[in-house]
């Protein structure tokens, strides 16, 4: 059995291939920026009980840095419970390189929870700007959006007549926003929370201008010199549910959006079922 888990700040998708049958679950997700692998797994390991034979374990996770230090942890964690696998730990966005492109050479990103972007060549990783977490970067992602939406609102830059209607919806005040953003266990959750509500009123003039202008940050950041006919993938349910602006912010730019996906998890599963014990 060979099971996959694709991580991400807020969710972590699971398949696993078995006599030729994949089985799929979702678990809380992990980003190593600020969470602890051994505690995620305590809170995970029931709901994995059914796969804890798995010969192979591939795991792909947010917030990995080149420490070997933090891929030793993770591996250490999930060791205790998947006592006969092979344990394989890699980025997020090797997961998304892997899911978008196979075997072939191309440009790979994320949007999502957090934000990256990377040119992969078939085999590794060849040119990555780190997406610097919430706090420093992550720009084009949920978690920057919901920090755009919610600075505005305090600031008083937001359109009345929406912040009205924001108001009324989550009920927030300045003191709640600040404790959520700086005293809650999860502040990248929160902010990504805002992406749905976004999405909801994306007709709203001061909405897509929100998204477009995120997008245009993102290509500033990790796309700054677009080369002619190179295709660029997304995955992720930002690009995902977004896509109609991602590709015009992109068309806009000359840049040349190829596949968009909301999970890796379906490309990552052709890429390793040929390895199946």
């Amino acid at each position: 059995m060979i099971l996959i888990g694709d991580a991400g700040g807020t969710t972590t998708n699971w398949r696993a291939i078995a006599d030729g049958k994949i089985h799929q679950l979702k678990t809380r997700g992990l980003n190593l920026a600020h969470d602890r692998a051994t505690q995620y797994m305590e809170e995970v390991s029931e709901d994995l009980l059914p796969y804890q034979e798995a010969g192979e374990v591939h795991f792909y996770v947010s917030g990995l840095t080149n420490d070997p230090a933090d891929r030793q942890a993770v591996v250490a964690a999930f060791s205790v419970f998947f006592k006969n696998a092979d344990i394989l730990v890699e980025n997020d966005v090797l997961a998304a390189a892997r899911g978008l492109c196979g075997h072939q050479p191309g440009w790979a990103g994320i949007l999502g929870t957090g934000a990256n972007l990377t040119y992969f060549d078939g085999d590794k990783l060849i040119r990555k700007i780190p997406s610097l977490g919430y706090v420093l970067g992550d720009e084009g992602s949920a978690a920057f959006m919901g920090k755009r939406l919610l600075t505005d609102f305090l600031r008083g830059e937001m359109p009345s007549a929406f912040a009205d209607t924001f108001a009324r919806r989550f009920q927030l005040d300045e003191k709640a926003i600040l404790m959520q953003s700086y005293q809650s266990d999860s502040p990248k959750s929160f902010f990504a929370s805002f992406s749905q509500f976004i999405h909801q009123h994306i007709r709203n003039p001061y909405c897509y201008r929100l998204v477009y202008e995120s997008f245009q940050t993102h290509f500033d950041v990790f796309y700054k010199n677009p080369v002619a006919g190179d295709s660029v993938h997304y995955t992720g349910s930002v690009a995902f549910y977004f896509s109609n602006i991602l590709r015009q912010v992109a068309s806009d730019r000359q840049i040349l959006i190829g596949h968009i996906t909301e999970s890796p998890l379906a490309g990552l599963t052709l890429y390793h079922q040929k390895t199946e014990k």
